[in-house]
């Protein structure tokens, strides 16, 4: 069983003290791909350091909208960052209407700036939505998204935007909130979505699954996600951890064990299994058949 984390604060002090051994459980949990969150555009050479030193790992590069307000930026400043990060992703970044820790207007503005920087740079973006729905997808929906698409990270959300995430070519991230007791209407959006647009995530240091929930999160413990999607699908652990792995590899372009060097994976090893990436140059609508709603 391999797993991957999609969105993991590796770079937050609440790791400073063991790192080394979070990532020993981690390899011991089976989770082997790490998708390091940076939330401010000034992380780039820790980011980079963490990269170079966590085997498996990626990053992605992004003001957080709760640091929306922090600095003067630009689409250049951003962009500029997150060519110097390398990063595979743009963000995370998006709307969070429930803290409000920066005024909406800001955020928004900063929130454009990132589809844009993505769409130039054709990388994925990562976008934070939290009691701002209706704003958030007025903005997707005017500024577009890049070609290679993009996840909701930590879904909490509708079932209609779950939807609207469907229609517009995004993936939708699962969190520990997944295995709350108070996540039943999570659980059954989970349980309909298609399995191919679906990803699984900690944001460690937060939101700690069932049966850890309280303590500090990390990503061994991002097993007991992947457990409850396979007991809401009815399929297998294996099967989870196959699909949701396969689906950040293709995702975020990662090249694992590639054998096609930089021009993008088309095929890779999970596990004992040879998967083939033929859906890159696959247009959105395609998507739009699913059955499930």
């Amino acid at each position: 069983m391999i797993l991957a984390d999609s969105h993991v604060h590796l770079d937050f002090p609440d790791f400073g003290q063991d790192l080394a051994q979070v990532l020993h459980r981690a390899r011991a949990g089976g989770v082997d791909y790490f998708n390091v969150i940076g939330t401010r555009l000034k992380q780039v050479a820790e980011l980079n350091q963490l990269k170079q030193e966590i085997a498996g790992s990626i990053t992605s590069l992004g003001i957080h909208p709760h640091h929306a307000a922090e600095e003067p930026t630009s689409e250049s400043y951003i962009q500029q960052a997150v060519e110097a990060c390398q990063a595979h992703a743009v963000g995370e970044t998006g709307l969070d209407f429930h803290y409000d820790f920066s005024p909406r207007p800001i955020q928004e503005e900063v929130f454009r700036y990132h589809l844009r920087v993505a769409q130039r740079l054709n990388l994925p973006v990562v976008i934070h939505t939290r009691e701002a729905e209706e704003r958030t997808r007025m903005i997707v929906e005017e500024e577009g998204l890049p070609a290679a698409g993009g996840v909701l990270h930590c879904f909490t959300g509708s079932e209609s935007m779950a939807q609207w995430a469907m229609e517009q070519g995004l993936h939708i991230s699962f969190s520990g909130v997944l295995t709350f007791r108070t996540g039943e209407d999570l659980r059954r959006i989970a349980a309909n979505l298609p399995l191919e647009r679906i990803l699984l995530e900690t944001d460690a240091p937060y939101l700690a699954p069932i049966p850890h929930r309280g303590k500090r999160n990390e990503p061994s413990f991002l097993v007991h996600t992947a457990k409850t999607l396979a007991q809401v699908r009815q399929i297998s652990l294996d099967q989870v951890a196959t699909a949701t792995t396969d689906n950040f590899l293709r995702l975020f372009r990662v090249a694992g064990n590639s054998m096609t060097g930089d021009k993008g994976t088309l095929a890779y090893a999970i596990g004992d299994a040879l998967y083939l990436n033929i859906s890159r140059g696959q247009s959105r609508k395609s998507w739009l058949g699913w059955p499930h709603w």
